[in-house]
């Protein structure tokens, strides 16, 4: 196979953990990102009538290559300057295990990790905001949701969150007429643009600066 069908195939992959929160049935026993990875990867390998070349080990491994994905240059330095005045806290559909993997992978200083795991549903589903609020012992007014995916600002913002768009590479699954639409609604109380310095920038929007 030719690297680009490899990359095909990476990026269907891709595509179907950002469509999760969406298709995910409630109504079925809960089943974490790491196992809804491993389904989907087998699957599409099958569909590829690839199956055959990837042993047990050998998708597990791939699987795990979730939890050893490299954070962005602003990464770090962004939440060191936000954690300094506030309670910083992932808030992820990833399940636990992944998100501390990621964390001690790039040393992320995030003083909490709050998973959609802790509440047995998935964003954009409004119980993911509300836990998370209730987790802390404060009102849906108080927190602040930075992502990167404007269907989960927008659902986070329709529960009362402040809301903060980190625009990054290849993450944002709308297409260009419905981030037009994003902006006209003004759903998004701070929009940082790819060209921008990240969380750092979300940090000085915060009156935190780097000292730089």
């Amino acid at each position: 196979m030719s690297t680009s069908s490899w990359q095909e195939i990476a990026d269907e992959w891709h595509r179907s953990y950002m469509s999760f929160g969406n298709t995910y049935d409630a109504s079925k026993p809960f089943v974490s990102v790491d196992e809804y990875n491993r389904i989907s990867l087998e699957n599409i390998l099958m569909k590829w009538l690839l199956r055959g070349l990837f042993n047990d080990d050998d998708l597990e491994n791939l699987t795990l290559a979730w939890h050893r994905l490299d954070s962005h240059s602003d990464s770090v330095p962004g939440l060191s300057l936000l954690s300094t005045k506030f309670s910083t806290s992932t808030l992820s559909n990833g399940n636990v295990k992944l998100l501390e993997d990621l964390q001690k992978h790039n040393y992320l200083p995030f003083k909490h990790i709050t998973s959609a795991e802790h509440f047995g549903a998935y964003k954009p589903s409004p119980e993911v905001y509300h836990g998370a609020a209730r987790r802390f012992g404060l009102k849906n007014s108080q927190c602040c949701l930075v992502a990167a995916h404007l269907e989960d600002l927008h659902a986070a913002k329709k529960c009362g969150f402040q809301t903060i768009y980190l625009e990054r590479h290849l993450e944002e699954a709308w297409d260009s007429r419905e981030i037009a639409r994003a902006r006209e609604e003004g759903f998004v109380d701070l929009w940082v643009g790819v060209g921008g310095s990240g969380l750092i920038e979300v940090a000085r929007y915060f009156g935190i600066e780097s000292g730089l």
